[in-house]
């Protein structure tokens, strides 16, 4: 990687904007941060990625109680099946 700094930009409309912000940022990241992640990405394997997955606010929800200590820790598959089919 060169030390020579560049500028890129682009012209999107602001609803693209604001949900690309939101979409890096529940990933801890910036936009300037995941663009970079990005380009060095495609040029470590050389195309772009398949199958970006954005998390929806359900999975956000999931995801911040399990960083605030909630939820469960199940020790086999067989002990998720049988809590998944408990009836609650």
């Amino acid at each position: 990687m060169s030390n020579f700094v560049t500028y890129v930009f682009t012209h999107i409309d602001l609803l693209t904007k604001k949900r690309t912000t939101l979409a890096v940022e529940a990933r801890d990241l910036s936009v300037s941060k995941a663009i970079r992640l990005l380009i060095l990405y495609i040029e470590d394997e050389h195309r772009l990625a398949d199958g970006i997955k954005i998390p929806n606010n359900e999975t956000r929800t999931a995801m911040a109680e399990l960083e605030a200590g909630k939820g469960i820790s199940l020790d086999s598959v067989d002990a998720l099946m049988a809590d998944l089919q408990a009836d609650d």
